[in-house]
């Protein structure tokens, strides 16, 4: 048995509620790439693009949760190692980092470092909850993307869709409560 969440979880750009479309464009080609940082409210899609990017480009890639390896050790092991070991494709690695405004200053500087060093190697996608967290070195290296609120209506949709392809009885309304209750989280 799947968790719908995961079930349902877009598997395309264009299944994503209130993608900016700049994401598409910029993914084209991947060697003009920039480094990206998603900003925005828990539950608006930051980490699901970012696998969705890496998913097209059919990357090399390392993924880290930045709250729970958030020292200047991981950078430097971790990432710097990926970062540096040369590509076995064409595509640029990808170096996802989620919760990003989670990393010390410490730790942030040296990924700054580092995102200038292997660019031509690796792309970064940082996603990040609170922008103020976020060293102004990083956000000026990477191409900023505010995850806004999707429309309420969207997400019904969505919610309406996943019911009747589940084969689930539903209550609009009560669906319509539910889409309100936990707002903007998708």
């Amino acid at each position: 048995m799947t968790v719908w969440v995961e079930k349902y979880r877009p598997k395309t750009f264009e299944e994503v509620v209130g993608l900016d479309p700049r994401i598409v464009e910029l993914v084209k080609d991947p060697h003009s790439m920039p480094h990206f940082l998603f900003i925005g409210h828990v539950g608006t899609g930051k980490t699901t693009v970012a696998r969705l990017i890496i998913k097209q480009l059919q990357a090399e890639y390392i993924e880290l949760n930045a709250s729970d390896e958030r020292g200047i050790d991981t950078i430097r092991q971790k990432v710097k190692t990926f970062a540096m070991t040369k590509r076995r494709t064409v595509v640029p690695r990808i170096i996802f980092l989620d919760e990003a405004d989670a990393l010390t200053p410490d730790a942030q500087t040296a990924l700054r470092n580092m995102m200038e060093k292997y660019s031509k190697n690796a792309k970064f996608i940082l996603t990040a909850n609170y922008e103020h967290r976020i060293i102004d070195a990083i956000k000026s290296r990477c191409e900023v993307v505010r995850f806004g609120e999707p429309p309420k209506e969207a997400i019904l949709d969505r919610l309406m869709y996943i019911c009747q392809q589940e084969g689930v009885t539903y209550d609009p309304v009560g669906l319509a409560k539910l889409v309100d209750a936990y707002y903007p989280d998708i």
